[in-house]
């Protein structure tokens, strides 16, 4: 079956994926009409309006909805009070995707971080955890399943845990190494 791929207009890049978890990708509206597309054994990449027509009526539905809303708020009807209830846009039906930025599993960079550096400082044990939740977190992020803005601190604390497992591996065998060698030589 065919991989495809996807380039944010973020610049991230996502994939390979099946085609149904694409088509429900521009269900969800998470591929924009300046995200491009390609699939294996295409030459070049393509923008996603090209392959899914249904991009751009999205776009101008959402565009539409924005500029009802601004009107309403504009005019002081009760859809512009902050006290007023939520609505649901005429052109949205109730459930619709609304919110690009919604599906996206939340950002661990900081605790990730925070447990390398512990890790690496206090108690290398933390390392692990740092390491794991890191490997993990960034798998999220190439499939487009997690927010990718803690990347960087994402990298960086799975780095450092992965230094404080190193050093806690060596630690102990020095250790050992040590403790072995005073009982070959009889000084326990």
């Amino acid at each position: 079956m065919a991989q495809w791929h996807v380039h944010a207009h973020s610049g991230q890049r996502y994939g390979p994926i099946e085609r149904e978890e694409l088509d429900r990708w521009v269900n969800e509206g998470r591929l924009t009409a300046r995200c491009q597309v390609w699939m294996d054994g295409w030459p070049e990449w393509r923008m996603a309006p090209e392959i899914f027509p249904q991009i751009n009526a999205q776009a101008s539905q959402a565009a539409a909805g924005a500029a009802q809303q601004q009107a309403s708020q504009q005019m002081g009807t009760a859809a512009g009070s902050p006290y007023a209830a939520p609505q649901t846009p005429s052109h949205m039906t109730p459930g619709a995707y609304t919110n690009p930025g919604s599906h996206l599993l939340p950002d661990r960079g900081a605790t990730i971080l925070v447990l390398g550096l512990l890790g690496l400082l206090l108690c290398a044990f933390l390392g692990i955890p740092a390491w794991i939740m890191g490997s993990s977190d960034l798998k999220e992020i190439d499939a487009g399943r997690r927010d990718p803005t803690g990347r960087g601190m994402t990298q960086a604390g799975m780095i450092l845990g992965i230094i404080a497992c190193v050093l806690m591996i060596v630690i102990i065998g020095i250790y050992a190494v040590i403790f072995c060698g005073a009982l070959a030589a009889g000084g326990f």
